[in-house]
This record gives C-alpha cells, sequence and structure tokens, in this order.
C-alpha cells in the first residue's frame, strides 16, 4: 500500500533547515504517519474482529430461537398424529358397535314380526289345543 505524506510545514522554514534536519524531521513525519496508520489499522482489525463476533452471537441466537419454534412444532405433530390414530380406533369401534346394535334392532324388529302375526280367531280351538298339547314339555 502505497502512502503519500503531506507536509504541512512552510516551506520556507523547511527548505532553510540543514538537510540533516530536514531527513530527520521528514524520518520522524514518516514514522509518526506509519505508526497511526498501524493503529488505525489495529482498530479497524478489532472491529471487524468484534463485528464477526457480534454477527456469529446474533446468528446463534437466531437459529437456537428458530429451532425451539421447529421443536416445539415437532412435538404438536406428534401429538397429533398421535389423537388422530386415537380418534380413528374409536371411530372403528364406533362402527362395529352400531353396525351390531342395528343388527340386533332388526333382529328384533324380525322377532316381533314373526311373534305378533295376527291370530285368526275362527280358529281358538285348534291353537289352544296344540298350545295344550306342548304344555306338558313346558311342565317339566
Amino acid at each position: 500500500m502505497v502512502s503519500y505524506l503531506v507536509l504541512s510545514l512552510p516551506s520556507q522554514r523547511f527548505l532553510g533547515l540543514p538537510a540533516f534536519y530536514r531527513t530527520t524531521m521528514l524520518s520522524r513525519l514518516l514514522k509518526e504517519h506509519q505508526a497511526k496508520q498501524n493503529e488505525r489499522k489495529e482498530l479497524q482489525e478489532r472491529r471487524r474482529r468484534e463485528a464477526i463476533a457480534a454477527a456469529t452471537c446474533l446468528t446463534e441466537a437466531l437459529v437456537d430461537h428458530l429451532n425451539v419454534g421447529v421443536a416445539q412444532a415437532y412435538v404438536n405433530q406428534r401429538k397429533l398424529d398421535h389423537e388422530v390414530k386415537t380418534l380413528q380406533v374409536q371411530a372403528s369401534q364406533f362402527s362395529k358397535q352400531t353396525a351390531q346394535w342395528i343388527s340386533m334392532v332388526e333382529g328384533f324388529n324380525q322377532a316381533l314380526k314373526v311373534g305378533c302375526q295376527p291370530v285368526s280367531f275362527s280358529q281358538p280351538r285348534e291353537t289352544n289345543n296344540h298350545l295344550h298339547s306342548h304344555s306338558h314339555l313346558w311342565a317339566t
């Protein structure tokens, strides 16, 4: 890197000095300039490192915050999946139970239809005789 040194000394006074003093003065000015430049470079490097560290901390904090949200979403999804499976099992059981109830009600209705057929009153004797003929089986 090339740096340019601008002298702020009046030219008359500077030129009137002996060469040794001019060289010493220029050398001292150059050293001061280089020292200031090095200080600025070090300050800039320190600030760069601090900026990188701050950006890293921010990134880690954001990732951690995001991971917490993702983890919570995962837990919620697992709970929902479990609830869905439970509801599916319960719905299947309810469907089977309902089918059994319908079958029982239909059987009961069918039994009522068969057992409650109208009896002809023109033949009461035969029915009674028939009942009396089988009554001995019920008594035992």
